[in-house]
């Protein structure tokens, strides 16, 4: 007999109110950041004056998350923007009767959500993913492998993630408490019995959070990179489980040998020496 958790997870209590972040972070974002997260947030901000929906404060949240480390809000809100399109982009039909009437999409794996939350935050590591299936026979990955480099990706969307126990990790719970706050997404700790330790974490997509990602990638140009980034990442290994994608993640030396608590290193340019090799091999 299972239990199922609640939805107490609140936006953490150093955060800024999302509003104000979303109003004022075209002001804090570095120019390489901008494009990212800037143009998205300020559509947001429209959206929500139009009664598109609500834009919680902390206010609104009695309980806060408990982190050992304070995020930087530009990483937390863009970490939730970010997970809102790989919920669209990976999530399974939900069956049965969900938690919430209006959940469409579910992911029951915080494994997977983190290994392919990895790949859109690391754009040089996803072309090193990419190109192993290249080399696997599907070729019409280079052109899309060419776009990520010749866009700048890996040095200008990159933002590094730690290595942890089993590979890259961050907590998500904050993120996600983002999206939860909002309406858009449902969290939820699944349990044998309740007190006792959970057995997994489920991700829930709600309908407004689909149609909020579907509004903003069509009204917003830059944002749609969030889409059609959260559905490549998807198309790597999209029968894999959470631990069959970090084994991917391993196949990288500097990811297998980064040391425990720091942060992944960067391969930009030994994946751009072999995109040119494996280019040339193939005539394009």
């Amino acid at each position: 007999m299972s239990a199922r958790g609640d939805r107490r997870v609140a936006a953490p209590a150093y955060a800024p109110p999302l509003a104000v972040w979303l109003e004022n972070d075209a002001l804090r974002l570095s120019r390489r950041r901008h494009r990212l997260e800037g143009s998205g947030s300020r559509h947001m901000v429209g959206l929500a004056e139009r009664g598109a929906f609500h834009l919680k404060t902390n206010s609104d949240a009695a309980e806060a998350t408990a982190m050992s480390d304070v995020h930087n809000d530009t990483t937390l809100y863009g970490n939730a923007l970010r997970m809102l399109y790989i919920l669209d982009a990976a999530g399974a039909p939900v069956g049965g009767k969900p938690p919430v009437p209006t959940a469409i999409k579910v992911i029951d794996s915080q494994k997977r959500l983190s290994a392919l939350h990895f790949w859109m935050r690391n754009p040089d590591h996803l072309v090193a993913a990419l190109l192993l299936k290249v080399e696997m026979g599907d070729h019409s990955l280079l052109d899309i492998v060419k776009q990520i480099l010749d866009d700048r990706e890996p040095e200008l969307r990159r933002v590094p993630m730690q290595r942890y126990l089993r590979g890259a990790w961050e907590p998500v719970d904050t993120s996600m408490a983002v999206l939860v706050a909002n309406g858009l997404a449902y969290y939820e700790r699944v349990k044998a019995n309740p007190g006792e330790k959970t057995l997994k974490h489920v991700y829930y997509l709600l309908r407004a959070g689909q149609d909020l990602a579907a509004r903003m990638a069509t009204d917003e140009p830059e944002l749609d990179w969030y889409r059609q980034r959260a559905e490549l990442v998807t198309t790597i290994a999209p029968e894999a489980t959470g631990s069959g994608l970090k084994d991917l993640q391993y196949l990288v030396p500097e990811y297998a040998r980064a040391k425990m608590g720091a942060p992944i290193g960067s391969i930009a340019g030994r994946v751009r020496r072999e995109y040119a090799r494996v280019a040339a091999e193939h005539g394009t």
